[in-house]
């Protein structure tokens, strides 16, 4: 889940704490805690991030980095994520990194990747119509 090609001896550190950068956020979410990896440009974005927003991808798909952010739309951008609005969040924090949609046929809302992973929502793997909602 986080392209580790080969299981290193000792302690594992994600790439944002390797690099000594513990406070550099997400390009993707408001979320600043969880293991990261760089992204193209230099940033910082969640492996889960990257998985469920549809136009993100790895310049290498079996170490997951770097993670390739271009192709976003930027309407993407700035949406209010519905979690973050339910949850009280400030509209600067609703309205940061990029949210996707819901799965759900005609349903519009939007939220984090982080958002949904925190309350239970996210389908196990993102290729199959496998989601539960409560």
């Amino acid at each position: 889940c986080y392209g580790i090609v080969t299981i290193p001896d000792g302690n594992w550190y994600c790439g944002r704490c390797e690099a000594n950068d513990i406070r550099a956020p997400c390009r993707l979410c408001p979320t600043t805690e969880g293991a990261m990896k760089r992204t193209s440009d230099g940033d910082w974005a969640h492996v889960v991030c990257a998985l469920y927003i549809p136009e993100v991808s790895f310049g290498d798909d079996a170490t997951m980095e770097p993670i390739i952010l271009s192709k976003i739309p930027s309407p993407r951008y700035g949406q209010e994520c519905s979690i973050c609005v339910q949850n009280g969040r400030s509209k600067l924090i609703a309205t940061s990194g990029a949210c996707c949609g819901c799965t759900v046929k005609n349903c519009l809302q939007v939220f984090h990747v982080t958002c949904a992973q925190a309350n239970g929502l996210l389908c196990e793997d993102v290729r199959k119509n496998n989601c539960q909602y409560p």
